[in-house]
């Protein structure tokens, strides 16, 4: 689980907006609504961030033990990869796509 490294769909545009989080799914129009910890995590997915990485640093942030962030960010991520606006990637792969924006 900690070598994951989530990358967001290029087919998600994404604004934050106090401490919140719009995502707008361009293939189907959906539009979601994302926490503050959700917009922090999604901020975070580049596909250069482990999500071991990525539970350090929410951890210190939020004051929160890392294992729990750990366990909920995974779930977070699983539930984003479902709705189809998220996909796991090699740090690799998530450089590639970081270099070409």
């Amino acid at each position: 689980m900690r070598d994951i490294y989530p990358l967001r769909s290029q087919d998600v545009a994404y604004r934050i907006i106090n401490d919140k989080a719009i995502l707008v799914a361009l293939k189907g129009g959906k539009i979601y609504s994302i926490n503050s910890l959700g917009a922090r995590i999604w901020e975070k997915l580049d596909g250069t961030n482990s999500l071991d990485e990525i539970a350090t640093s929410i951890s210190k942030s939020f004051k929160v033990e890392k294992s729990q962030v750990l366990a909920d960010s995974f779930e977070f991520i699983e539930e984003l990869k479902s709705k189809g606006i998220l996909k796991e990637a090699t740090k690799n792969e998530g450089k590639e796509n970081t270099s070409a924006l």
